[in-house]
């Protein structure tokens, strides 16, 4: 199976698109399945 990651927002964020960036590493992600959550 996968690894499940949560990642908390300093600010809220609105948008229609998702962006991951690796910073300081070299290499590639491969992703499968993105799922977005949102709390109220």
């Amino acid at each position: 199976e996968g690894i499940t990651k949560t990642f908390a927002c300093a600010r809220a964020l609105m948008g229609q698109y998702v962006f991951l960036q690796l910073v300081g590493v070299e290499g590639s992600l491969s992703l499968c399945e993105v799922e977005v959550f949102a709390t109220d």
